[in-house]
């Protein structure tokens, strides 16, 4: 949208100038936090992440990004090889269900109509591509497709608090759940506090 539409109504220019910062801090929170793991000897960590980020955000092909980019294929399959090893290596500080008591209490103040929350959890789908052979049916998801089972538990915020992968896209979120070690863990915090989930999950006191 050009910029002098925007400037006709304050309202949306402020909207799209809001937004680009937050991108640009996100950005800049990202890189650094990956930099460690991260070299810039050819592209830079910016570039590196910026790659990554339009790749896994677009329905766009791996010729057309690295063209984006101008970076060759093969630079571009670095490139999202090394952030994806570089997250692997932050996760378990990043993502972490909350251990003490305080923490829990912090979270569920933002929940001001459910006391206790401390978390939504649900099931989602990552889409696999090229699965053949006798176990496919077992990866065929209800939408489907096939794909691998994702349970996600997020706070208020959306900020990720667990996850768990690894079930065939057939498998039902109640069982993925139950087998999860997030269920077993739910065993040890307090009764008063608890996740928020939709009905196809059994309601009960773990």
């Amino acid at each position: 949208m050009p910029v002098s539409y925007l400037m006709k109504d304050n309202g949306s220019y402020c909207y799209a100038v809001s937004y680009l910062c937050v991108v640009l801090w996100m950005l800049q929170e990202l890189s650094s936090t990956l930099s460690p793991w991260l070299t810039g000897k050819v592209h830079t960590v910016e570039t590196k992440v910026m790659c990554f980020l339009w790749l896994m955000g677009n329905m766009e092909s791996f010729r057309s990004v690295s063209d984006r980019f101008g970076m060759s294929k093969s630079s571009l399959h670095l490139c999202i090889s090394d952030v994806a090893d570089a997250l692997l290596h932050v996760a378990p500080q990043q993502i972490l269900f909350p251990q003490d008591v305080s923490k829990m209490h912090a979270i569920s103040r933002t929940y001001d109509r459910f006391p206790g929350v401390v978390g939504c959890v649900d099931g989602t789908y990552i889409p696999m591509t090229g699965k053949t052979g006798p176990q496919r049916d077992a990866y065929i998801c209800r939408k489907g497709f096939p794909a691998l089972h994702a349970q996600i538990v997020c706070d208020n915020n959306l900020k990720i608090l667990d996850i768990t992968t690894g079930y065939p896209g057939s498998a039902h979120d109640a069982r993925v759940f139950k087998n999860s070690k997030l269920y077993q863990h739910l065993s040890n915090i307090p009764q008063n506090y608890h996740l928020l989930e939709d009905s196809v999950y059994p309601l009960e006191t773990v």
